[in-house]
């Protein structure tokens, strides 16, 4: 089961998959955070224009916690390698006109196992994993907290 500790951050510490509506039940609770995930849902319409295949979103940043007004959504959208080389420019341009709009989007390229770029792939995967079960250590007091973030999955439309 999904909940908030009591620093305000998403157990248990990993990768937790959710539906959408799921994701919007446990993040929407004002009018600021409503307001940026309408703004989420038109980045997922607009993306699934684009990829027309599976792909999964990892949601993470202030959004992902209990922070009443958070200043962005932070997410990572992973994608076969092939759909995103057909399609880097538009994911680019879907990019730059979300970020005025408060989602910070990244793209990973998945390659498969035996494909020579699967490491590429595995390392981008890891390093984003750590960055989304973490916060950023504090500046003063050195601490940092676990903490898990959302996964969402869109299957082949």
């Amino acid at each position: 089961m999904l909940n908030f500790n009591s620093n305000g951050y998403l157990e248990p510490f990993e990768a937790l998959e959710i539906d959408f509506e799921g994701a919007e039940s446990l993040l929407v609770w004002n009018e600021h955070r409503a307001h940026i995930w309408a703004n989420f849902v038109v980045f997922i319409a607009d993306l699934q224009t684009i990829l027309v295949s599976s792909f999964s979103v990892w949601l993470d940043g202030s959004f992902a916690t209990q922070k009443d007004k958070p200043n962005d959504l932070d997410c990572v959208v992973f994608v076969d390698f092939e759909v995103y080389e057909a399609n880097i420019s538009k994911l680019l341009d879907l990019k730059m006109k979300y970020k005025k709009m408060q989602i910070d989007s990244y793209f990973v390229a998945i390659y498969k196992v035996e494909h020579k770029r699967n490491n590429t792939y595995e390392l981008d995967k890891k390093e984003w994993f750590s960055l989304f079960n973490a916060t950023k250590r504090h500046i003063y007091t050195g601490k940092c907290y676990s903490k898990g973030f959302l996964e969402l999955k869109f299957l082949d439309i």
